[in-house]
């Protein structure tokens, strides 16, 4: 199919938002499902008395697969070459706009942004959120001194993640002291003794994992 000189230009324009989106990887369940389920699973979803052009965009399999007319919805890692991409970038008045006028739905700037950076980062799907193993963040967390923080757990890449977002680090860890005296505070309710103390902090100076 001819794609109009206008067409292009509306394409190459958010390919422009999405390199000067930062660079954090997107995810389906999270960013791209939303705006798919509200704005196109109506008429390209599991409903098949509703379904528009026999193709389904909850379904990898059926997104990336060549239409009667040669398009494909969704070319991996191609937003330019990816039907999906086209449409939602025509023109309001155009037969061929996604989601259609008469749908009464429309997409954001920022959505379309979104759904050009997921293709672009190679289109990845995912399942429910319920069956997704969650992913170790990976990499070394480092406190606000730059100092690398042993023993971290997948909790605190997520957390290191929004800090880093937000402009932010880890604090300093805590000394030994102050460590023994919040967990008996959390364990017991009540403060350690001064033994207590004096011997957890005898025992960290030499073993790496007293805490635990």
């Amino acid at each position: 199919m001819f794609v109009s000189l206008t067409r292009c230009i509306a394409v190459l324009v958010v390919l422009g938002s999405v390199q000067a989106r930062a660079a954090d990887r997107l995810q389906f369940n999270r960013d791209v499902r939303p705006i798919l389920s509200d704005k196109c699973f109506f008429c390209h979803g599991s409903d098949a008395n509703h379904r528009k052009g026999d193709l389904r965009l909850d379904e990898k399999a059926s997104a990336f697969k060549p239409a009667k007319s040669g398009e494909i919805a969704i070319v991996p890692g191609k937003p330019e070459q990816s039907a999906l991409i086209t449409r939602i970038n025509l023109h309001a008045d155009d037969d061929d706009v996604m989601p259609t006028l008469k749908s009464g739905k429309t997409l954001t700037s920022a959505e379309k942004a979104i759904l050009t950076q997921w293709i672009s980062e190679g289109a990845e799907y995912q399942g429910h959120w319920a069956f997704e193993a969650p992913k170790d963040g990976g990499g070394t967390l480092k406190d606000e001194t730059g100092k690398s923080i042993a023993g971290s757990v997948v909790i605190d890449h997520y957390i290191g993640a929004r800090l880093k977002k937000e402009g932010l680090a880890m604090s300093k860890e805590a000394s030994p002291d102050t460590l023994i005296r919040r967990v008996t505070l959390d364990l017991t309710g009540l403060p350690p003794t001064q033994a207590e103390v004096d011997a957890f902090v005898k025992d960290a100076r030499i073993n790496p994992s007293a805490f635990e």
